[in-house]
C-alpha cells in the first residue's frame, strides 16, 4: 500500500487541519519551524504507534482532540481479516468512494492513558453492509435469501465467500 494522503489536526505546532499530498517521491523543505518535523512526527505516531502524550496537542486547540487521517492506495492487496482467507480491502467493502484506504486515529489528550480511535471511513452500502456480520448472520442472511452456504463438494463457503455472494445476491 502506498501512503496518498495525510490530515494532521491540533497535533504541536498545526491547529487547523492541513494536507499533505504524497507520490512516488517526497522531499520536505522549509524554514526552522515551518512544520516539517512535525508532520513526520504524526506519521510516526500514526504508523507506528509511538507513544502519545499531552503535550503533543496544540496550545491554541479549541478541543482536547488530535486527529490524524492517512489515506492510502490500497491496490488489491491481499490481506487476511478473518478464517485465515486471502481477501482484499476493495472485497471487503473498507476502502472510500474513490477506492482508497482512508483511516483515521482520534487521540483524546485528556484522558490518563492516550490512546486512539480507530475509524475506517468507506463508502456506503445501504442494505448491503454485510462487513461488521459475524459468521452465524451472514450464515442467516443468506438463508433468508436462498443463497447455499455449502460447496458443491459439502465444504462450507468461508465468510469472505458469503459476504461476496451476498453482495451478488
Amino acid at each position: 500500500m502506498r501512503l496518498k494522503k495525510c490530515h494532521i489536526t491540533n497535533f504541536r505546532g498545526i491547529k487547523n487541519k492541513i494536507e499533505v499530498c504524497f507520490d512516488d517521491f517526497i522531499v520536505i523543505v522549509g524554514i526552522n519551524d515551518a512544520g516539517k518535523s512535525t508532520i513526520l512526527k504524526a506519521l510516526d505516531l500514526f504508523l507506528n504507534d509511538s507513544e502519545a502524550s499531552r503535550d503533543m496537542l496544540n496550545i491554541s486547540a479549541e478541543n482536547q482532540l488530535v486527529e490524524i487521517e492517512c489515506v492510502f492506495n490500497a491496490n488489491h492487496k491481499d490481506i487476511i481479516i478473518d478464517d485465515s482467507v486471502t481477501t482484499t480491502f476493495e472485497l471487503e467493502g473498507l476502502t472510500n468512494e474513490e477506492g482508497l484506504l482512508h483511516i483515521k486515529k482520534v487521540y483524546n489528550t485528556s484522558l490518563s492513558r492516550i490512546t486512539p480511535e480507530v475509524f475506517i471511513k468507506r463508502k456506503k452500502f445501504e442494505n448491503s453492509d454485510f462487513v461488521l456480520l459475524p459468521e452465524d448472520g451472514l450464515r442467516k442472511l443468506c438463508q433468508k435469501f436462498g443463497i447455499s452456504t455449502a460447496k458443491a463438494n459439502g465444504d462450507i463457503y468461508n465468510n469472505v465467500e458469503k459476504r461476496q455472494k451476498l453482495r451478488n445476491y
